[in-house]
């Protein structure tokens, strides 16, 4: 059972996501959650305490999926670079682009980037280091990896983390609000990872 502090964080995740958190009230949180705006701040301080909350929900979130999935940065038993499949591949990159459009945690905080990206450069500083540039560095790693284990030819990891992630990060923002064809993006994803992988892996299947 959830407690108070924990209905509080995702009723305030719901709340930004769909208003932004810079018109969003503690009253408003409060209501949603159905109790008095006194009785909150027993569990936090201020909104941007309760802010804080989601983020450290959103990175939980992420890192248990990443572990879930085996990647390279997980706890657990790590990715197999030198037996790189394309089928593994394809495996990651669908379940992340569901993950980053279906969870209810993901795809909120998600949302509270994009909407305040464009007001608050911390907020959109942390948009930039989880969608963009730290996407990039996360994948250049990878293929740095995949490239020293011959699992792919020898080509500059930045260029292929870019040519791999473009995709993706385009295919995410196409059906940000077609979550119901969720499906017909992961066929495209597929087919773009087949082709990338046709290009510059040295692995099949």
């Amino acid at each position: 059972m959830e407690s108070t502090k924990e209905r509080i964080t995702y009723a305030a995740l719901q709340l930004f996501a769909e208003k932004g958190y810079q018109t969003v009230t503690v009253k408003e949180i409060a209501d949603k959650v159905n109790i008095k705006a006194p009785s909150l701040y027993k569990h936090f301080k201020n909104k941007q305490e309760i802010f804080t909350s989601c983020k450290d929900l959103f990175y939980h979130r992420m890192h248990e999926v990443h572990d879930q999935l085996h990647m390279p940065d997980s706890t657990r038993p790590a990715f197999a670079y030198q037996s790189a499949t394309t089928q593994k591949i394809i495996e990651i990159a669908e379940n992340l682009f569901e993950f980053y459009l279906t969870d209810e945690v993901a795809a909120n905080f998600r949302k509270i980037l994009l909407i305040e990206r464009y007001h608050n450069k911390e907020l959109n500083q942390m948009y930039e280091e989880i969608f963009i540039d730290g996407a990039i560095d996360y994948e250049e790693k990878v293929f740095a990896e995949l490239v020293e284990q011959g699992a792919f030819k020898k080509t500059e990891p930045h260029l292929l983390a870019i040519k791999f992630y473009a995709p993706i990060y385009f295919l995410i923002q196409k059906y940000e609000q077609r979550t119901e064809s969720i499906e017909e993006g992961k066929e495209a994803l597929k087919q773009v990872i087949i082709e990338f992988c046709q290009l510059y892996s040295n692995k099949e299947g």
